[in-house]
């Protein structure tokens, strides 16, 4: 008895959204597809990631972190202080930017004739860690230090 009655609000179901499709324009799926997608590349580029950062610029080295932002079409402007050779979580867009710049070094090199020559060249400007994600028992942990150091955000 149990069995028909799931198949009838199944059937239902079935039945609504047959009829919701059958409403809707190309436009309308389009639409709805375009959203779908949005949110989805959303969720994916501020993702936490747990890395540790360091930087390769000989002038930031007085720095203990930078901020970093970025934007794009589906996500509005991103904006964190991001401490340099500390374990962090940052988002996957901010990430991304990070793995992309790149900083200009000199190096001295002598020629076969005796001469010393200074030549550019580009490396990366920040090493990047990727760290396995906090254990429950890590994040226990944390939770606890926090709570006792007064601070409950």
């Amino acid at each position: 008895m149990a069995d028909t009655k799931d198949n009838k609000e199944t059937k239902i179901t079935k039945d609504s959204t047959i009829e919701k499709l059958a409403t809707m324009s190309f436009a309308d799926m389009e639409a709805k597809k375009k959203l779908d997608d949005k949110a989805k590349n959303s969720k994916e580029a501020l993702k936490l990631v747990r890395c540790q950062i360091s930087c390769n610029n000989k002038n930031k080295t007085s720095y203990s972190g930078e901020i970093f932002s970025a934007r794009n079409a589906v996500i509005d402007e991103v904006k964190k202080f991001i401490p340099f050779n500390v374990p962090t979580h940052v988002p996957q867009i901010l990430l991304n930017m990070i793995k992309e710049k790149q900083v200009q070094m000199f190096k001295k090199e002598k020629l076969a004739n005796g001469t010393v020559i200074t030549r550019s060249f580009l490396a990366p400007e920040y090493n990047i860690q990727i760290l396995p994600p906090l254990t429950p028992a890590e994040f226990e942990a944390i939770k606890q230090k926090q709570l006792a150091e007064g601070r409950n955000n």
